[in-house]
């Protein structure tokens, strides 16, 4: 073959190949699935669009400011018109709020008194009480208008503007020509129509349009009128009112008509009123990309292809939800003006790598604590300072950051994951330490903390009659002016087991992992030594470390917590006979399964679990579906499924993950997903895996959301599963939610001012599917 016949086959051969990578990386649709060796589908990393806002504010001395409208030009300047003048965004980001400063850009146009601005060609213009003009084209754009209280403008073809004072109307050529003049009362918006080389008019009660050399056409006539826009040939014109939005539908008539003695312009038909929205009360419509976006009193939304509404309201998206105007922005954003700002909506490409390189970062910035991974509690302002504080689950939440690191570091080999899973290794195993009884590990530990009743007779006795969470405070053993916190639970127990077997199994240094393996065979060796039971520093078991026939089997069969002791203690056992061989752990739990019968309870249906009012703690435990039992039941079920003592208890035990797994599939959570794909399941929800990693925020602070007024989602009746919704909302326009939380939930207060760890809530799903293999290193796009 010769050279030049061979250069083109591969040119060629790579066209063809970045061609179909590009089908294949559909970037908000179906995620791209392959096969591996092991027979599960495999997601490719494919880069796709991850959404998320800055915000700008107006200052506390400028709330008295009205923001009018805005505009952006191709240089990605944005403006934004109030009543004292032009304000443009500064220095803002994702963490960091950004404010306004005045225009000062032009200095000649400083004094002029501008009232309104428009998006003309890529380039901003502006409209004042006697000129149409503009900066751009050399600043050739200057048109007199005659209009001393113009307050409306479009520009049409040929820099033709059509300029209104809300009555009057006015149609200009570039020279400065009057080509028409008429009226049309009460008018709030004037949009150029290209396709059909018209004006749509809208006023309160009315909308129209006017094309060049052809009277005005009422188009629609209806009250509460707010807005109006061009939603392309198929639908037409979407008009906005305060109830909600009606298309006029119909043939778009071309120049052609007008040859024939008819005006161009629409035959219009309208459709019902579409109300069933985030919120029917809507300011302003506008299409970008292909997409309607709404601006409402309640938030701004988008219209997407499956006729659902991708909705973004309250601080994690918009300074404010009372939106006044949508405008497309520089480097493929939306811009969105409020009252009290603007809120500019980014869709970034990134891969799932990316993202989560992205939290590894913001995790090791802001949410380690003496290696513990933990929630921030304050954040500066300026989110440059973040005070994390201990926390009753600070077990559970490192355990989850710990093996996260641990599989990343097999799946890459870096060296950064090795060190962040050691180091908070050392931190729980400090957490057995610092109690000075061997076995006994702390919820938290810190430097100088006591409680003014710590060492209270009875101390005890008094949370578990209140219900308050534990709070004691004891000095530590192992160094001076330390303290640390008792009542371990169970679920700190799943923590901390999690842990130490994502070191036994992963930790590549033996060192490490013998010294997880003391952890492990003192914890258990408590456990089973004190009749399974964590007997805490007074001698008596803890509220929630129990785990012995006489608690585990008092509660009726349908009472989660019969099934979920009996499911992690089995998981435990088999966990420290695998690691330590000691026939005492796998004796204790063939006698549990075979006496006690907990084999039974944790093969239990998931369906038969309910509420029981036997006594009285039964009945609170079982009011409602506890997701923090999911988590339990997950995490342990990495010692439940592969440490399983037989084929036939492995077989017996995939059944109950599988049951388990199936009640939970609406929550769509990547965690219990993968989790289930662990026991060689072949389906195991991998889509809905994938767009919880890509819905998930990144903006990981504690805003207010509200979703209960919407009348676009589809309400259940109150159930036990607290499920609100037929369908899960995206991640992004719900309250922030961990494993343990309800992914239903619909609304909750915040201020933005606390902040989650992404290494428990992301991070661990993550890497955990890529190291199982059912998600790709990033493909790059070519």
């Amino acid at each position: 073959m010769k050279k030049s016949n061979w250069l083109l086959f591969v040119f060629f051969f790579l066209v063809l190949s970045a061609f179909k990578e590009k089908q294949q990386g559909d970037e908000n649709g179906k995620p791209e699935e392959k096969g591996n060796s092991k027979g599960h589908r495999v997601y490719r990393d494919l880069p796709y669009l991850q959404d998320y806002s800055i915000r700008y504010y107006l200052p506390e001395s400028g709330k008295s400011l009205q923001l009018r409208s805005l505009s952006a030009n191709r240089d990605g300047q944005i403006r934004v018109l109030s009543d004292k003048g032009l304000i443009v965004p500064d220095n803002g980001s994702l963490f960091y709020p950004g404010k306004f400063v005045h225009d000062i850009s032009y200095s000649a146009i400083i004094p002029k008194k501008i009232s309104a601005i428009i998006t003309y060609r890529n380039q901003t213009v502006y409209l004042d009480n006697k000129q149409v003009f503009c900066n751009a084209w050399a600043g050739k754009i200057q048109i007199d208008h005659g209009l001393p209280d113009a307050s409306l403008f479009a520009g049409g073809r040929d820099f033709h503007f059509l300029v209104s004072d809300g009555d009057r109307l006015v149609y200009l050529d570039e020279a400065g020509n009057h080509l028409w003049s008429g009226s049309f009362t009460g008018l709030t918006q004037i949009r150029f129509l290209e396709a059909s080389n018209s004006f749509l008019l809208v006023s309160p009660e009315a909308v129209a349009e006017w094309s060049p050399g052809q009277p005005i056409n009422e188009l629609y006539r209806g009250a509460g009128i707010t807005c109006a826009a061009y939603a392309g040939p198929k639908k037409g014109i979407v008009v906005g009112t305060v109830k909600g939005y009606l298309i006029l539908s119909g043939r778009q008539s071309t120049g052609r008509d007008s040859l024939a003695g008819k005006a161009p312009g629409f035959a219009e038909k309208a459709s019902r009123l579409i109300d069933k929205l985030p919120c029917p009360a809507i300011t302003c419509i506008e299409e970008i990309d292909g997409r309607l976006w709404f601006g409402s009193s309640r938030g701004a939304y988008r219209l997407n292809a499956d006729g659902k509404y991708s909705y973004y309201a309250g601080e994690r998206w918009l300074p404010d939800n009372h939106v006044l105007k949508i405008e497309k922005g520089p480097e493929n954003s939306v811009l969105v003006l409020t009252e009290k700002g603007l809120g500019q909506i980014c869709f970034k490409k990134m891969t799932l790598e990316d993202k989560a390189m992205f939290f590894e970062k913001q995790v090791r910035e802001k949410n380690i604590r003496y290696g513990i991974n933990c929630s921030v509690v304050k954040l500066t302002e300026s989110y440059s300072s973040a005070q994390t504080a201990n926390q009753p689950s600070d077990n559970l939440w490192t355990g989850m950051y710990l093996v996260s690191q641990l599989y990343r570091y097999k799946v890459t080999g870096s060296k950064e994951a090795r060190e962040n899973a050691y180091e908070s290794f050392e931190a729980l195993e400090r957490l057995y330490t610092v109690t000075g009884i061997k076995g006994l590990f702390a919820r938290s530990f810190e430097r100088d903390y006591k409680l003014e009743n710590a060492k209270e007779p009875g101390w005890q006795q008094k949370e578990l009659t209140s219900g308050a969470p534990a709070s004691l405070w004891l000095s530590a053993a192992d160094h001076h002016n330390w303290t640390w916190r008792s009542t371990a639970s169970s679920d700190q127990t799943v923590g901390q087991i999690f842990a130490l077997t994502g070191i036994l199994e992963l930790a590549d240094d033996k060192q490490w992992r013998d010294r997880a393996l003391k952890c492990l065979d003192d914890l258990m060796g408590y456990i089973v030594d004190n009749n399974l039971y964590i007997i805490d520093v007074d001698g008596q078991p803890t509220m929630w470390g129990k785990w012995n026939p006489d608690y585990v089997n008092s509660f009726p069969k349908n009472v989660g917590d019969r099934k979920i002791t009996s499911s992690n203690i089995i998981a435990f056992l088999q966990t420290a006979y695998r690691f330590t061989h000691k026939e005492k752990y796998k004796a204790k739990a063939y006698e549990l399964m075979e006496k006690y019968g907990y084999l039974d309870n944790l093969m239990r249906p998931m369906s038969q679990i309910g509420p029981d009012d036997k006594d009285e703690l039964s009945k609170v435990l079982s009011q409602e579906w506890n997701h923090s039992d999911d988590e339990m039941y997950f995490l342990a079920y990495w010692g439940l499924y592969p440490y399983a003592f037989t084929p036939a208890l492995k077989e017996k035990y995939r059944a109950a993950i599988k049951d388990h797994w199936n009640i939970e599939r609406p929550e769509q959570d990547a965690l219990w997903n993968l989790t289930y794909a662990m026991t060689g399941a072949k389906d195991f929800d991998l889509g809905p895996s994938v767009r919880y990693f890509r819905n998930y925020p990144l903006d990981l602070r504690n805003w207010a959301v509200h979703n209960s007024q919407r009348g676009d989602l589809e309400l259940l009746p109150k159930n036990f599963r607290g499920q609100t919704t037929r369908e899960l909302l995206p991640l992004g326009e719900i309250p922030l939610c961990r494993h343990n939380g309800q992914v239903f939930r619909l609304d909750s207060d915040g201020d933005g001012k606390s902040l989650i760890s992404a290494g428990d809530t992301w991070l661990l799903p993550y890497w955990m599917g890529r190291w199982l293999g059912v998600i790709s290193a990033p493909v790059r796009e070519r």
